[in-house]
């Protein structure tokens, strides 16, 4: 979760996200990014 929280914090959002759907697209990018896929 550190990984998701630093580039949260690149783009400037040091508050939780503005949507849910921002947050489960913020979750599935990192599980793609982990699984070894493009983002």
């Amino acid at each position: 979760m550190c990984r998701k929280e630093n580039k949260m914090s690149n783009k400037g959002k040091t508050t939780r996200p503005d949507t849910a759907e921002e947050e489960i697209a913020a979750r599935l990018k990192d599980a793609l990014e982990f699984s070894g896929f493009p983002s």
